[in-house]
């Protein structure tokens, strides 16, 4: 159906990007201690069906995006106190 779903973060480039589940993705990351911003997210706009409302959920988590959490190997990601994304790291 729908391709995994993925980040990739380069702090020293200030970018994110990776695949959310249909398309391919971009954008500007700043981290500053534990806060976070992914800004300016382009991406591909092919409509996949079965998995677009999950992706734009996806896109629309990272946007909202702004303090993050590590616990054991599990990225969580929060817009204040609300947990928006958690993504294991492979």
């Amino acid at each position: 159906i729908g391709k995994t779903v993925f980040i990739k973060f380069n702090k020293e480039k200030q970018s994110a990007g990776g695949n959310g589940g249909c398309n391919t993705f971009g954008g500007t990351l700043v981290v500053k201690d534990k806060s976070i911003s992914i800004t300016d997210i382009i991406s591909t706009k092919m409509y996949c069906e079965g998995v677009q409302q999950t992706e734009n959920d996806f896109f629309s988590a990272l946007r909202k995006a702004n303090r993050f959490e590590i616990k054991n190997n599990i990225l969580l990601i929060y817009q204040d106190k609300l947990l928006m994304l958690e993504l294991r790291r492979e």
